[in-house]
């Protein structure tokens, strides 16, 4: 057990039970069909929000990293008063925890990612004054669920998590370690960093026991499972990633998705897991002097050709063009609300640090890997969006904390919510889903076409980017894909009422994997003339059909 975790539990035992109210107002409304809300917090209360979980009765827990969980009763319709206003209570489970960050419920309990562990608090049950816990004597329940990884003190250390697969095992994600790499004996200090590691939970007593299970990861913040089982996970731009990313951790052995640090956790010279990579940055087995020599430019090596050329490299299932998509991917949420949320059933959304703001993922499987797009929802929120949560009734809490960076915004943290507009839930007006074709791709909007478009009403670029030691990549390999055809689809009975074009089928030359497509469709427009809420989609093309 790890040596801190008393400390914790006697700063913890006896919970804080600070009752406040807390109250929302509309921000100006969003040019979409969706409106963005502010919970506006008590002043003392400094809401840096860490990680959500929304529990089964429909209240919401909260970590922040000043190392607190809270409890939000009425979170969602149920905290709407008669006048409209959204007025959750907060009182305080948990404190003395060293920056949470992340924050799950798993069979009655949260866990909670800290820098040496991940730990189990006991949820209470509704309405318990003060947050007791009837099975604790009037104290919460707080141990160590997990650990096993190193640290050294340095600030990048972070640990993210966990979340909870199908098969009930935990998954944390590991960042690696600035300014020590592999040459520098300061890293023998930090196992496992740049790793996602999942562990079989045992009840009652803190497991070590954990596989390796992805390697190659920078600053993995935002992990989730979807309904779909797979386990998933974002990265940051910098050195060895080329901008930000979305990867599949679980898509089978043991992937390594470019950062060079996680070698050095590689365990024993007889692992398997040295063929994943060149052993030891031995060079010579690959002809991958230029990659590993710590230049940037050209003496690195395209994406297209480390997924030939690196038998362990797996790129990631959607790359996020920097800028262009953000500059700082972090949490992740898929809609599961059948429609509470609008037509984008079973999709991601992601939070951007930098540019605050959500972005939106449609992934599909073509032969057992994933792929998709990537398109900006949200924009113009308070401060960073860190943390991603759906309510029980369809909304989507944003929880949100600039510490450590700078993040668009005039707020350095706190809680927004979005949620369909009732008066225009009907009018979605977006790119629903951009779908590879063994000769192009297939674009499916969110209502019927105003007219079919042409090929020269489509602007569509493709590039990749360099894997090499520098911090991020420039697009390179550019070059302008044509459009030979243009064919509507109509798809009755797809859910968005539609009875007349509302996809069509582009066929593409050339297609290239590793390439990213990136189409421009704000010369299309839907029904009664609508333009295109967000009209640039950037689809990853690692499988063609």
């Amino acid at each position: 057990m790890n040596r801190t975790i008393p400390v914790i539990i006697k700063l913890a035992l006896f919970c804080v039970c600070l009752l406040s109210r807390a109250s929302v107002h509309s921000a100006q409304e969003h040019p979409s069909a969706y409106v963005l809300e502010t919970i506006e917090l008590p002043d003392d209360l400094r809401m840096e929000v860490s990680g959500m979980a929304s529990l089964p009765d429909g209240r919401m827990a909260v970590a922040i990293r000043r190392g607190e969980i809270w409890i939000m009763e009425n979170a969602g319709e149920a905290g709407l008063s008669g006048a409209g206003e959204f007025r959750p209570e907060l009182w305080k489970l948990v404190s003395g925890l060293h920056e949470p960050l992340g924050l799950s419920f798993h069979e009655g309990w949260l866990y909670t990612a800290q820098r040496s562990e991940f730990t189990r608090v006991q949820v209470p049950g509704p309405g318990i004054d003060g947050g007791s816990s009837q099975s604790s004597g009037g104290g919460v329940r707080v141990g160590t669920a997990g650990t096993g990884w190193g640290l050294s003190g340095n600030y990048h250390e972070y640990a993210y998590g966990p979340v909870f697969d199908h098969d009930g095992r935990a998954w944390v994600t590991l960042n690696t370690t600035i300014g020590r790499g592999l040459d520098n004996p300061g890293a023998r200090w930090s196992g496992w960093r740049g790793w996602a590691l999942s562990y079989r939970i045992h009840p009652g007593l803190p497991s070590i026991e954990f596989s390796a299970a992805a390697h190659g990861l920078r600053s993995p913040s935002g992990i989730g499972v979807t309904r779909e089982g797979d386990v998933l996970a974002t990265d940051q731009q910098g050195n060895w990633i080329p901008t930000c990313s979305l990867l599949h951790l679980n898509q089978g052995g043991t992937p390594w998705f470019g950062h060079r640090d996680s070698i050095y956790s590689i365990p024993g010279p007889d692992s398997p897991l040295h063929d994943v990579i060149p052993d030891d940055l031995d060079s010579t087995r690959v002809g991958f002097e230029a990659v590993y020599s710590g230049q940037g430019g050209a003496s690195g090596i395209t994406i297209p050709e480390a997924m030939l050329r690196i038998p362990g490299y797996r790129p990631p299932a959607v790359w996020f063009p920097y800028r262009t998509m953000g500059m700082s991917a972090t949490g992740m949420a898929q809609d599961q609300t059948a429609g509470d949320f609008g037509p984008f059933d079973g999709q991601l959304f992601v939070g951007e640090f930098t540019m605050s703001m959500i972005l939106r993922v449609q992934l599909e499987r073509i032969r057992g890997q994933l792929q998709g797009t990537c398109f900006r929802f949200v924009d113009g929120l308070n401060s960073a969006a860190f943390r991603l949560e759906f309510g029980r009734d369809g909304t989507l809490f944003v929880g949100q904390t600039n510490r450590g960076w700078n993040s668009l915004g005039n707020r350095a943290y706190g809680i927004q919510t979005v949620r369909l507009d009732p008066a225009r839930g009907q009018q979605v007006s977006e790119v629903h889903s951009i779908r590879a074709t063994p000769r192009g791709f297939r674009v499916r909007f969110t209502d019927v076409l105003q007219s079919i478009p042409e090929p020269g009403d489509i602007p569509i670029n493709a590039y990749t980017y360099w894997l090499h030691a520098a911090y991020g990549s420039d697009k390179v390999g550019e070059f302008i894909p044509v459009i030979t055809g243009v064919k509507p689809v109509v798809e009755d009975g797809a859910g968005v009422g539609i009875s007349a074009a509302s996809a069509i089928d582009l066929e593409v030359s050339p297609l290239t994997r590793g390439y990213v497509y990136e189409f421009d469709f704000s010369r299309i427009s839907l029904a009664g003339n609508r333009a295109i809420t967000n009209p640039v989609g950037c689809y990853t093309l690692n499988v063609i059909p």
